[in-house]
């Protein structure tokens, strides 16, 4: 299968609901690596689950439908600025159930580590990959979130974007990379965390040929007052590692399968449980 469709989240909601039971808003917390089909993907070494894509629109691999946060998106070629994050430079539609913040300093700052160096953003680097929004949007030169302190080290790239008031009970985050020409690789490993419970999923050893890949995880179980946390790590000297930017989308609650229909993976859910 080519692409994680939209029409496959009912079947990775049923999924859940399978693993989780019934009350999938009350389970724990599980962060799951998946493949392009919706199922659980080997972390290592890690294959993207969407390996050469760069059309996110419903034309293309129709996902981040939820919402999207690219960095320093479609600058003026050649710029090839390196700055502070800075909000004026994203194409950022998230849900307003995340909350991201952007002011270095303040004690909920989204981006890299309280002390030292700091995330910057990169942008209008000419021969970095062009890629099309989830809204359909013409193509725009992509550009990076760069962790300095993630040179051949772990470290928290996206530290803290909060999970609010009306978060669904599971979603799919996609990370955008291999977007850079080769320049920002995280090699060693795309960490997705969530910061109350502490759990992750680490996809290491990853291939790069310098057209975007997306990485995605999905989360279950998160609750208001949670966080998303994303570790980068490029396992290289010299190599800073970057996102081009992540993308959203909410699985539908259990209560609203009935509307899409079960089909064969519901009944083979159903037997499962009961035997």
């Amino acid at each position: 299968m080519k692409t994680t469709k939209l029409f496959m989240l009912p079947l990775i909601a049923l999924a859940v609901t399978c693993l989780l039971g019934p009350q999938v808003g009350q389970a724990t917390t599980m962060i799951t690596f998946l493949d392009s089909a919706g199922n659980p993907a080997p972390l290592d070494p890690a294959l993207p689950t969407h390996a050469n894509a760069s059309d996110y629109s419903a034309a293309g691999l129709n996902i981040g439908q939820s919402g999207y946060l690219f960095f320093d998106w479609d600058l003026a070629a050649d710029s090839g600025v390196d700055e502070d994050v800075d909000e004026s430079s994203w194409a950022n539609t998230l849900p307003a159930w995340l909350s991201v913040d952007a002011v270095e300093g303040s004690a909920t700052y989204s981006f890299g580590e309280d002390t030292g160096e700091h995330s910057y953003s990169r942008g209008g680097v000419s021969n970095w990959a062009q890629i099309t929004l989830p809204d359909g949007v013409a193509s725009g030169l992509s550009g990076a979130l760069v962790d300095p302190r993630a040179e051949d080290n772990s470290n928290n790239t996206i530290k803290d974007i909060g999970i609010g008031a009306g978060a669904p009970p599971a979603f799919l985050l996609h990370i955008v990379t291999d977007n850079t020409a080769l320049d920002h690789s995280p090699v060693n490993r795309i960490r997705a965390r969530e910061d109350v419970s502490g759990l992750d999923a680490r996809a290491r050893n990853l291939v790069f040929n310098g057209s975007p890949d997306v990485y995605t995880f999905l989360y279950s179980g998160v609750a208001a007052g949670d966080s998303i946390k994303m570790q980068l790590n490029s396992g290289l000297a010299g190599v800073v590692p970057s996102i081009a930017g992540i993308m959203i989308d909410a699985i539908p609650e259990p209560a609203s399968l009935a509307l899409f229909g079960i089909g064969t993976i519901g009944l083979a859910c159903i037997r499962r449980r009961q035997g």
